[in-house]
């Protein structure tokens, strides 16, 4: 809550024309951000967040192109990894059940999902990933790429793919420690 805190007290305290960097894209910049927050720049973690929501967007818009949403794709992406029961794909998606029933239900209706019986426990169904849902994850995850490579041009690291791709080990270690 501290950091929400902070965040509200400097938008507060910004004039409107100061505030415009919230919005601002690649393109506007006219050069790279510097390190470390200056005056009257947000806190590095508020950077950060405002970086993550916003690449989100991008993100959002690129599969706009395919027909998927953000956690449509993250389904298929673990779908892609192996296929399971809807209890544990909820648990590792970081989703409720009810929410993740309609994710697969919208997935199941453009036959990009299937709901098969467990060859283990015939009483108990699976998500299996068709070859159609095969198709629309390659190409989100194409769309994907492509536009964060653009917005990487803009980057004053030549590695600002790498450095993001780094994140996945975290990711995985904070979900491993924070799932049920």
């Amino acid at each position: 809550m501290k950091l929400a805190s902070l965040t509200i007290q400097y938008v507060e305290q910004c004039s409107e024309e100061h505030a415009r960097h919230f919005v601002r894209y690649p393109h506007e910049m006219s050069a790279a951000p510097e390190s470390t927050a200056s005056a009257g720049e947000p806190p590095r973690p508020v950077q950060a967040v405002f970086a993550a929501a916003r690449l989100a967007r991008h993100l959002e818009l690129a599969l706009a192109g395919v027909e998927l949403t953000l956690p449509q794709l993250r389904l298929l992406i673990f779908l892609a990894e192996r296929p399971g029961a809807a209890k544990q794909l909820a648990s590792r998606t970081q989703v409720r059940p009810p929410s993740l029933t309609a994710l697969v239900d919208g997935l199941a209706q453009r036959g990009l999902v299937e709901r098969k019986p467990d060859p283990d426990d015939g009483r108990k169904i699976q998500l299996v990933m068709t070859p159609a849902g095969e198709s629309v994850l390659d190409a989100g995850v194409r769309a994907c790429q492509t536009r964060l490579e653009h917005i990487a041009d803009y980057h004053r690291e030549a590695d600002a793919m790498d450095a993001l791709s780094s994140w996945v080990g975290a990711l995985d270690g904070w979900r491993a420690e924070n799932s049920p």
